[in-house]
């Protein structure tokens, strides 16, 4: 019973497809803005509501400047981990897109001293539930 509902919803998430990682905005955003998670890398974990890993989310790291410059994008895994590699010390915002999902995005201040944890990214459905967000793990 248990494998019977990873695979569907396995099925669900390859039904979705994914867009061209190329079409990040900054305007990406959820109704709620918190302060900035701090930490020392960029990296983490993509996963839906069961805790499930969704590969190829479409990931851009934003400076926080006024013109909202996208500075680097990568996509999560096949096991849906994602990292940014030698992001310096400054204010960031994390957005993420996956087709038939939410964005997700969350306000990023990398600091040398910064937790070490990973950030857990929860992808939620579109229409199922209104925000996705970003958390330390």
């Amino acid at each position: 019973m248990h494998t019977t509902a990873l695979l569907l919803i396995g099925l669900a998430l390859l039904s979705y497809g994914q867009s061209d990682c190329g079409h990040l905005s900054y305007e990406d955003k959820n109704q709620t803005d918190y302060g900035p998670i701090r930490v020392s890398r960029v990296a983490g974990d993509s996963k839906d509501k069961q805790g499930v890993a969704v590969p190829n989310v479409c990931l851009g790291l934003f400076d926080e400047q006024p013109d909202h410059r996208l500075l680097m994008r990568t996509e999560s895994d096949a096991s849906g981990h994602f990292r940014f590699a030698d992001v310096p010390p400054g204010n960031y915002r994390l957005v993420a897109t996956y087709d038939g999902f939410s964005p997700a995005n969350a306000k990023i201040r990398v600091e040398r001293h910064g937790t070490k944890r990973a950030l857990l990214l929860q992808m939620r459905f579109a229409g199922m539930d209104t925000v996705s967000f970003v958390e330390i793990k």
